[in-house]
């Protein structure tokens, strides 16, 4: 029996796992900005930093990772 190699799998699962985290500092660092300067501007990306970590956060545990 051959040995099939699932790299494509593997390498998208890494991507999103950075993605993952790159969205979550963002929303982070969003957040903190808000909390210092209490311009609404920062509220607002915070928001939307948190439905990518949201989806990004879905597809990950749909995917068993």
């Amino acid at each position: 029996m051959q040995h099939v190699y699932k790299w494509p799998s593997h390498s998208v699962g890494i991507l999103f796992l950075l993605d993952w985290y790159g969205n979550a500092f963002f929303m982070a660092a969003a957040e903190w900005k808000w909390l210092k300067t209490k311009d609404p501007v920062y509220m607002d990306l915070a928001k939307a930093w948190s439905k990518g970590v949201a989806i990004f956060f879905a597809v990950d545990k749909s995917r068993g990772m």
